[in-house]
């Protein structure tokens, strides 16, 4: 009796094993089954991935962003220069005391009988450095 047990699971064996065979779908197919299994957390590690490695990843958006604040504030710096210097512009024209001023110190114009004395920082830090 027992050779005929283990002659019959000896023969359904490879019955099993053609079973499965037949049962086995194509690797197409199996990836498609996958996919639509599984399409909404491919999608989101698909963007994900985009996100954080594409071209447009988050750390390039925020290190540009910041840049660009900070060439705002330059604007912004160099804006309240250029009112500054229309300001100037604007009292010059208007005031003569402020051009006799502009043209004297500009041009270091002096008036008859009049001593100017002019020191330059360059030369007072260079007798700063010989005096050791």
């Amino acid at each position: 009796m027992r050779t005929l047990q283990k002659n019959f699971h000896e023969a359904a064996l490879p019955i099993q094993i053609m079973a499965t065979f037949a049962k086995k779908k194509p690797t197409h197919m199996r990836i498609l089954e996958f996919i639509r299994r599984h399409k909404y957390i491919l999608t989101i590690a698909a963007f994900a991935f985009i996100l954080l490695f594409g071209n447009n990843r988050i750390a390039v958006n925020r290190d540009l962003k910041r840049q660009i604040k900070e060439k705002e504030k330059v604007i912004e710096q160099e804006r309240a220069k250029i009112d500054s210097v229309e300001l100037q512009i604007e009292q010059l024209q208007q005031d003569p005391v402020m051009q006799e001023e502009y043209v004297r110190n500009r041009y270091h114009l002096k008036k008859p009988n009049e001593d100017i004395f002019h020191i330059s920082r360059s030369s007072a830090t260079d007798q700063k450095k010989r005096k050791p």
